[in-house]
């Protein structure tokens, strides 16, 4: 077994460890000018808005690329405090019948009554389950270009 050079493990831990490290990865990311109810077409809203490679973001995704990182996403993305965009988990786009996956940033703020799917980073995002009609996270695919990911308008839905 070959063990690393320890100069070489502490550069890829600052690399895993940096906010920088992590920019390249936010830009594959977007979300809908529109927000969509829970019953509409959001696959076909994503490919009117960002193209044929772009798709429903995934809660694992986020889970496993931005750990330690989810205010700085959230904030690439132009998603605000207390503000929710549509998502999928493993997969699944819904818990049940009528409530489709969400991801809220909640900043550690729990709302009352909130049924928690999954958390990320202290409760900075959290994930839900409901019906109420919001934005929709978009994993962009590798053709569009990273300036598609900021949508600074979405502020402008939770005001």
């Amino acid at each position: 077994m070959t063990l690393l050079k320890p100069t070489f493990a502490f550069l890829a831990l600052g690399l895993l460890l940096s906010p920088a490290a992590h920019a390249d990865t936010f830009a594959h990311y977007a979300i809908t000018s529109t927000s969509v109810e829970w019953f509409e077409d959001i696959h076909g809203t994503i490919q009117d808005e960002f193209g044929s490679d772009a798709a429903l973001a995934d809660w694992t995704d986020l889970v496993a690329s931005f750990s330690g990182q989810a205010a700085a996403f959230a904030d690439a993305v132009g998603l605000p405090s207390g503000g929710s965009v549509w998502c999928r988990l493993d997969g699944e786009e819904f818990y049940d019948t009528a409530r489709r996956y969400f991801v809220r940033r909640a900043d550690g703020l729990v709302p009352d009554g909130f049924l928690i799917h999954g958390s990320l980073d202290s409760d900075t995002l959290l994930l839900g389950a409901y019906f109420n009609g919001r934005p929709i996270l978009v994993r962009l695919g590798d053709s569009v270009p990273a300036e598609t990911s900021t949508w600074s308008g979405v502020k402008r839905l939770f005001r």
